[in-house]
């Protein structure tokens, strides 16, 4: 009778890194059609008076997607992770799924409740992903910059950067929602809760005026279809004018199994091009919330098609797929007796009940492994609060892996031309494997645009005996040229040239 065994991530990473590819190339000419018709970004407006570390007000976000290099920086030297309204930690499970290493974690979250759940979170994410988020990582997470982000000010930033040591930073923020839901008071953004954006506008701008190498994800409701026309229009107008045109994503459409329609704001690839690709995504088969039910608590037969513009996940006589959005209180409609989202608890002794879904049910709904917010203290009611404040995992490795996959496959030629030169060296046998090695560093480790000096090609070591390749110049000067006429062309190598090392010290090293 118990729940069969459910994988709540969608995919593994390697599977997801494959299908991602996928989606690119069959998103190919919409993407071209995107490519044509140049997406316009906001330029970032600071503005004012500066404070004492010279950081001016920020009016409107740089929202201009990073360059390449982030991505080649984070995967090769790891990242500085900031979460300002911390929760469950969304985001740092974001990045270690996809395989990112997490150099620095930082938290801000003024709730006693999720600050416990998060160090439980990090306890459990250390466990499972322990080469990518070392105990020195989370030294000072909790205690670098302020819990309340209302307090976290360019020196504490300053600070946070300097320790950080060169490391890209990508803030992820799904900032309070209950102003801008059509479930909520429906205060828009002059509601106390929205007000809190414009403190994330001003930490982000203030990396952005460090000049930070800064990616950011910014999360929200997607308010554009709330009932009241204030919020429909006029706010979200205002909110685009200041953070840019964001993605809109259902989690249902990865396989999810509850509905969470949600902007996402993010430099990480152009909104355009997301969206292009987030079109191509058909949710998997299979996946229905059954599977994370014990065979005596009922989901509600689905009455009805799912309506736009949610995902179309569920269809009338199939099982139901997807619940409604999960809420951070108890008793909302869609959860009430009867509802889409009630249960039939058949467990009972007397009369079957009525019920909602449990924290762990929750949990996996939301691509979360079960227990993820099962920390002591913690009851039943908090985890499932917080579960309804959270990012869903599943959309949140969607987007990450997505935006990889688009920079992977659209490399310029000449960011593909040293590979293709060393590929053409070792299968012309002109480059013995150590070399390989120490040309991959080349490549990808000094893609900051530092450079080797001239005493490290000195102390590099000797070719090693017995390698079966001869390093004579006769076979060394071929590559090297062709290597050197490659290096002029990409910046991170000029540094090797400017140093007039020999053809074979630079192949040797």
């Amino acid at each position: 009778g118990e729940a069969t065994s459910f994988q709540s991530s969608t995919w593994q990473p390697d599977q997801l890194q494959r299908s991602a590819a996928a989606w690119v190339q069959q998103a190919a000419s919409q993407l071209q059609a995107t490519i044509q018709s140049p997406e316009q970004f906001l330029s970032g407006s600071y503005v004012g008076q500066a404070d004492v570390a010279g950081i001016k007000p920020t009016l409107q976000l740089n929202t201009t997607p990073v360059d390449p290099s982030f991505y080649r920086r984070a995967l090769s030297n790891g990242i500085t992770l900031y979460e300002p309204f911390g929760g469950i930690c969304a985001g740092l499970e974001m990045c270690l799924r996809n395989g990112l290493q997490v150099k620095q974690y930082l938290y801000s979250d003024i709730d006693p409740v999720a600050c416990a759940v998060a160090a439980h979170r990090i306890r459990q994410l250390q466990q499972q992903h322990p080469d990518q988020l070392s105990p020195a990582a989370v030294q000072q997470t909790f205690t670098l910059l302020a819990a309340d982000v209302a307090n976290v000010s360019s020196e504490q930033l300053l600070t946070a950067v300097a320790s950080s040591q060169g490391l890209p930073w990508l803030i992820v923020a799904g900032f309070p929602c209950q102003d801008l839901s059509s479930a909520g008071p429906s205060q828009g953004l002059a509601g106390g809760r929205s007000q809190l954006l414009f403190q994330l506008v001003r930490i982000v701008g203030t990396l952005q005026q460090l000049t930070v190498p800064l990616a950011y994800v910014i999360e929200n409701v997607a308010f554009q279809h709330h009932r009241k026309q204030q919020i429909a229009q006029l706010d979200f107008h205002q909110v685009c004018s200041i953070i840019g045109t964001p993605v809109v994503l259902d989690a249902a459409a990865v396989g999810s199994l509850a509905h969470r329609l949600r902007n996402f704001w993010t430099n990480l690839q152009s909104p355009g091009k997301l969206q292009v690709i987030a079109q191509q995504v058909v949710r998997p088969s299979g996946r229905h919330v059954q599977q994370v039910l014990h065979s005596s608590r009922i989901p509600m037969p689905v009455a009805g098609a799912t309506r736009a513009p949610s995902y179309t996940a569920n269809s009338p006589g199939s099982l139901r797929t997807a619940w409604p959005t999960l809420m951070s209180r108890p008793g909302s409609y869609a959860f009430r007796p009867g509802q889409p989202g009630s249960i039939l608890d058949l467990s009972s002794t007397v009369q079957p009940v009525w019920t909602e879904p449990t924290a762990a049910e929750r949990e996996q709904a939301m691509g979360y492994s079960p227990g993820s917010t099962q920390a002591p203290g913690v009851t039943e009611q908090q985890r499932c609060s917080l579960m309804g404040q959270a990012i869903d995992a599943n959309t949140a490795q969607f987007l990450m892996a997505v935006s990889l996959a688009w920079v992977q496959q659209t490399a310029s030629p000449a960011r593909k031309q040293p590979y293709q030169i060393i590929q053409s060296a070792i299968a012309q046998r002109r480059l013995y494997p150590p070399a390989v090695t120490m040309a991959a560093v080349l490549l990808s480790a000094r893609t900051d645009g530092s450079s080797f000096s001239a005493n490290q090609v000195a102390a590099s070591p000797a070719r090693p005996s017995g390698s079966g390749m001869d390093v004579s110049s006769q076979h060394v000067i071929p590559f090297a040229s062709q290597f050197g006429a490659a290096a002029r062309h990409y910046g991170p190598l000029t540094g090797l040239l400017e140093h007039n090392l020999s053809y074979p010290q630079l192949c040797c090293l």
